[in-house]
């Protein structure tokens, strides 16, 4: 929450002091070089003058008091950006509130500016557009009069009702910024501890003592934008940021209170909030649904745990609404089963009540998705964590239940926790921390296979897809939202291959929401205007499906942040064609194949009884690209693109 003002951010660039475009807008008049700033920022829409943020924390009244100043200053150079000129300043009444704000818009008027006071705000729900109420609260305004060369001012303090809850303050933003600076001062009865996170090469620290109180500073002057990545994992791996928070106090009547610093810390912390949860008894239809399902499983622990988690994932509707006090504690697991929705932590009570239920221990689970760069070591505050999962120590190893993940089966993480940290609730004072696994290639398989005819330059056949692992749950979670009667023609759109001329003219399909069996189509189809004639030439490219025609990394703009994957993956195809009466081969592509630290791939090309044959597989064993490995992935990668032009050239006999 240290920046709660709602722009995007990316990377920044080196730290350049540069006098000439010094400004100060503290007071009413905004002092700076215009004609400077224009042109050094030449092309961009908007600026900021300065992102600043100041922290005090005391102890006053034998409690400890914190509470944060936060400048914000946008300089729009054009007319492009000035009509979006809507802000909100979140809150969460339990942890954190709005004190003194304001806001202004300073209006350019010959080498002077007018400032035009904000008179209007508005206090309201921070819904996040879904119908559930989560205790977030948002401060909305308007900035009137922004055009070219205004200047937009928001000053505003938080109060902080909870030290756990201050956040991280981040030195980007999605434009350039002149100034980004981040100060902390607390008194003699306080002491902190911070953790950056990003490359700080390019920011100066200082660290002084006035008087009873100690100055800790950030900054980073002229901070450049850099290029932002579709393709990557979440900024926060490589963008620059600060954690402050509170190791301990001292007050005359406590003396030494410790706060933050370690996971045992951590965990006592993030206890109390799951504590009191679920203590009553099962309502009656919840215990009926229980008792069915030890019933159905004959008592045998793996169907009653596969059966409670196939029941919550079909029963049971996942809407995220987890910030908040709501965004700490789960609901209670009678609630979350009547109302038949809830967000992770609800869906994570739910489950553990319903095994509880059926004799059988399970624990909720704190997770930091692959979003966070974050292990519990690195940040042992709560904001390492952004999900809520089960967990239950079966058959000698712990395995998570994701209550959110409806395509995937008991046993395998969901795909965005693979490789992170679970902190495991055992007891008020016992916890375990045990790393995700990854899934191997293996599990994530698809084998396609199509047998074809030429029928002039239309090619005809019979194809079978089959998708296991993250495959088929990815593709029963883009279809599972369509309508029946939309299905099949989805279902149709998603197999095409070749041109866009595809199509497909029967299909059938199986185990489309079984989780535990690997999904299969069936199906014929035409393929128009695919093959060449040329004179007494028949001219025929075999790869129908170019998986890799966009996975190519852009590394301009001295790209560091690593290409991200939702899983790994081992991808099998097969695709025959007769050789038409009257014709022989003239010419086949070379075989080709790689066997490289992650990423491998082979195509093979054979004649049989007349028929052309040509296998391919790949498969990659990570779950990112890092930048080391990115000179040799796009090596790789330019070699399978160009084997997609390789061509079959048939002539007449």
């Amino acid at each position: 929450m240290f920046t709660e003002f709602h722009m995007n951010k990316v990377l920044i660039g080196r730290m350049i002091a540069s006098a000439i475009l010094f400004i100060g807008v503290a007071k009413a008049q905004p002092q700076i070089d215009l004609a400077a700033i224009q042109q050094k920022y030449q092309g961009q829409s908007a600026i900021f003058l300065n992102n600043e943020q100041v922290y005090y924390c005391n102890v006053t009244k034998d409690k400890i008091d914190i509470k944060g100043d936060h400048t914000i200053q946008v300089l729009y150079l054009d007319d492009k950006s000035t009509s979006a000129n809507e802000r909100t300043i979140s809150y969460a009444p339990d942890f954190y509130v709005i004190e003194n704000l304001e806001a202004a818009t300073y209006v350019r008027e010959g080498d002077k500016y007018k400032k035009l006071k904000v008179t209007s705000f508005k206090d309201q729900d921070n819904t996040n557009g879904s119908s559930f109420y989560d205790g977030v609260k948002c401060r909305k305004f308007f900035f009137s009069g922004l055009s070219q060369n205004a200047i937009a001012e928001t000053k505003f303090t938080y109060r902080y009702l909870d030290p756990s809850h201050l956040g991280a303050f981040y030195f980007m933003r999605g434009i350039p910024c002149l100034k980004s600076s981040f100060t902390v001062v607390v008194d003699k009865n306080v002491s902190i501890e911070y953790r950056f996170f990003g490359d700080s090469s390019k920011i100066s620290f200082s660290q002084t003592t006035k008087g009873n109180n100690t100055y800790y500073k950030w900054e980073l002057l002229d901070a450049k934008e850099l290029k932002s990545y579709n393709d990557a994992v979440d900024d926060r791996y490589e963008e620059p940021h600060v954690y402050v928070y509170v190791k301990d106090y001292t007050t005359k009547s406590k003396g030494k209170v410790p706060m933050f610093g370690t996971v045992e810390k951590l965990y006592k912390h993030d206890y109390k909030y799951i504590a009191s949860v679920n203590q009553q008894a099962a309502e009656p239809l919840l215990k009926a649904v229980v008792d069915s399902i030890v019933k159905q499983s004959a008592g045998n622990e793996t169907e009653i745990l596969r059966g409670t988690y196939s029941w919550v994932q079909q029963n049971i509707k996942y809407i995220a609404f987890e910030n908040g006090l709501g965004g700490q504690i789960p609901r209670e697991a009678n609630d979350v089963f009547t109302k038949k929705y809830g967000d992770c932590k609800d869906l994570a009570s739910l489950i553990t009540f319903m095994l509880k239920n059926a004799g059988i221990k399970s624990y909720l689970t704190w997770v930091g998705t692959r979003d966070l760069p974050y292990s519990y070591n690195d940040l042992p505050l709560g904001y390492a964590s952004n999900h809520m999962i089960a967990a239950v120590y079966y058959q000698g190893k712990w395995v998570f239940i994701d209550g959110t993940a409806k395509h995937i089966p008991f046993g395998i993480p969901s795909a965005f926790t693979q490789g992170k940290e679970g902190l495991i609730a055992i007891s008020p004072d016992s916890f375990v921390v045990e790393v995700i696994p990854i899934m191997p290639t293996t599990y994530s398989y698809s084998n396609t296979v199509m047998d074809m005819k030429l029928d002039g330059t239309t090619l005809k056949g019979n194809g079978k897809l089959e998708l296991a692992g993250y495959n088929h749950s990815s593709w029963a979670g883009s279809l599972y939202y369509v309508g029946t009667d939309k299905l099949e023609k989805s279902m149709k759109d998603m197999l095409s291959v070749g041109n866009n001329k595809f199509e497909v003219t029967s299909i059938s399909y199986s185990n489309l929401y079984n989780n535990d069996s690997s999904l299969s189509f069936q199906y014929g189809f035409n393929l128009p205007s695919y093959v060449k004639f040329i004179d007494n030439d028949i001219y025929i490219n075999m790869h129908l499906r170019k998986t890799y025609s966009d996975y190519k990394i852009d590394t301009t703009g001295n790209r560091k942040i690593a290409r991200d994957f939702s899983y790994t993956w081992l991808d099998e195809a097969t695709f025959s064609i007769d050789i038409p009466e009257g014709y022989k081969v003239k010419k086949m592509p070379a075989n080709t194949s790689h066997i490289g630290q992650h990423l491998s791939y082979a195509f093979t090309y054979t004649l049989q009884n007349n028929k052309i044959i040509f296998h391919k597989s790949s498969s990659y064993d990570k779950l990112t690209v890092d930048a080391p490995e990115f000179e040799e992935w796009n090596k790789q990668i330019d070699e399978i693109i160009k084997r997609y032009r390789d061509l079959i050239i048939l002539t007449k006999k």
